[in-house]
């Protein structure tokens, strides 16, 4: 019975091989059997942080600007073909706007050049940088959209198409395929931000509320407001947050909006702050400092909880 047994496993393990072979042999004779063209694909991976184009709306001030204005790629060739026999990769962008330009039929498939790569490396891999300003200007007559006053809307899509030209005068012209292989897309992103500091906030004490009430300090309410002063990013706060002490303690907040530092200080010069921790989306962590000459020795922490929805800044220090 034995012998019957490895008989039976030594045929279902050839067998098993033979399959496999012809399953890579059919592999190597499709590719051998596609053309250069066919067998042609860009991988392309985005930069972090560098993958759309950003504008902002600061909902405090109205301001609209730039936030990112490059798109940064890495690029790499990968072909059949060597790629000492190419002669250049022109880089092709179409565009399309929400309810405006090639939303619908009949659409401009073929885009507009953005760029001609005309030296290949050997190694295949490309660099390639996009200008919001540049990209934006290309399509300037084309949108039917409203930009005077924002340069991007949202719902702008953007795709990078290419056109390989070998040596011996073949073309691979990634527009006449489908797939998003043959394509890279990207974004121009409107965003509008929400005010940071002028805001109502949840208060909750972690720690020093109970030296607070030793010293009569009264909590009427779990919610404070920050209110923005005539300085733009200038704000007017309560150094103690919800606790009253029967005299108004406040401080003044300056808040720089592309850096996230907030600097903190009372308005009675005493060298009190804030220092912000523990950063978790909806909620940040605020300990007092400088606050001998103030209150009681101690530490004093609270917990402020935006009431619109919006996560703090994950720079804000």
């Amino acid at each position: 019975m034995k012998i019957y047994s490895y008989i039976k496993y030594l045929l279902i393990g050839s067998l098993f091989f033979t399959l496999q072979s012809c399953d890579d042999n059919f592999a190597d004779l499709k590719e051998k059997s596609l053309t250069w063209q066919e067998s042609t694909h860009l991988k392309i991976n985005a930069v972090e942080g560098k993958e759309n184009f950003i504008w902002e709306k600061s909902v405090e001030t109205s301001l609209q600007y730039w936030k990112n204005t490059s798109i940064e790629l890495d690029v790499v060739i990968n072909s059949k073909k060597a790629r000492t026999e190419l002669s250049k990769i022109d880089f092709y962008i179409t565009a399309e706007e929400r309810d405006g330009y090639n939303y619908s039929a009949p659409f401009d498939t073929n885009g507009k050049l953005l760029r001609t790569i005309s030296a290949i490396p050997e190694d295949g891999k490309l660099s390639l940088a996009l200008n919001a300003e540049e990209v934006y200007q290309m399509f300037s007559s084309d949108f039917k959209n409203d930009r005077t006053v924002s340069k991007v809307l949202s719902g702008d899509l953007f795709e990078l198409h290419w056109v390989i030209t070998a040596k011996d005068g073949s073309v691979m012209d990634s527009r006449n395929y489908v797939g998003g292989e043959y394509r890279y897309d990207f974004s121009g992103l409107y965003l509008e931000l929400s005010p940071v500091w002028p805001n109502t906030f949840k208060v909750e004490w972690l720690a020093g509320k109970d030296l607070l009430e030793m010293i009569g300090a009264s909590f009427a309410s779990d919610e404070i407001t920050i209110t923005a002063t005539t300085a733009s990013g200038t704000y007017d706060a309560p150094y103690l947050f919800n606790a009253n002490i029967g005299m108004p303690f406040m401080a003044s907040l300056v808040f720089n909006s592309d850096t996230g530092e907030t600097q903190v200080a009372d308005v009675w010069g005493l060298g009190a702050g804030w220092k912000f921790s523990n950063i978790d989306g909806v909620s940040l962590d605020i300990e007092l400092t400088g606050t001998e000459n103030i209150l009681m020795p101690g530490a004093y922490k609270v917990r402020l909880t935006r009431t619109d929805g919006a996560n703090w800044p994950t720079n804000i220090h």
